[in-house]
């Protein structure tokens, strides 16, 4: 599915990733195009039922790259399989818990905290990283929100580029 290709693209821009920002390995990728993901089907899933269903397609697509990706990395046929579904807990758990903290109604320091449990290991050096990805996340939810036809262009000029307000030094 391009459109799932195309949020791989924009999570793993080099912009998220190094010094003072994620760790530029497999699960500091997975953290990136999870919430990428999560974004695009947290809008989707707000539309109506076919575009819930889209979702759920754009979910299996997601991994039937992270399966393609981890083959290609030399995990083995019989390992595939548990590893991807530890990543669908993970996926999960980290949609709802994004979701969750994106709501009206939800503490403002929600978001923060999901991510820096979820994407920063609860590192305390990591806060400033954690708040400029909420704000970066709550402009990217709030331009996915009046998206009513999901293509590659739209979706990834939602995304914008990351604007992670924090010292490489």
């Amino acid at each position: 599915m391009d459109l799932a290709q195309a949020i791989f693209r924009s999570a793993l821009t080099p912009d998220w990733f190094g010094p003072n920002r994620l760790n530029d390995d497999f699960m500091g990728r997975f953290e990136a195009v999870t919430l990428h993901m999560a974004l695009v089907v947290r809008a989707l899933r707000r539309k109506d039922a076919a575009h819930a269903r889209f979702a759920n397609r754009l979910i299996a697509a997601m991994f039937d790259l992270l399966d393609a990706g981890l083959r290609e990395l030399g995990v083995g046929d019989l390992t595939v399989p548990k590893k991807l579904r530890v990543l669908s807990e993970a996926f999960h758990g980290r949609l709802r818990a994004y979701d969750a903290a994106l709501d009206p109604l939800a503490p403002t320091d929600a978001l923060a905290a999901a991510l820096m449990r979820n994407m920063f290991d609860d590192q305390k050096s990591a806060l400033p990283l954690a708040n400029a990805t909420a704000d970066w996340v709550r402009r990217a939810a709030d331009r996915l929100s009046v998206i009513t036809h999901f293509n590659d262009e739209l979706v990834c000029a939602a995304f914008g580029a990351p604007v992670l307000a924090v010292s490489d030094d």
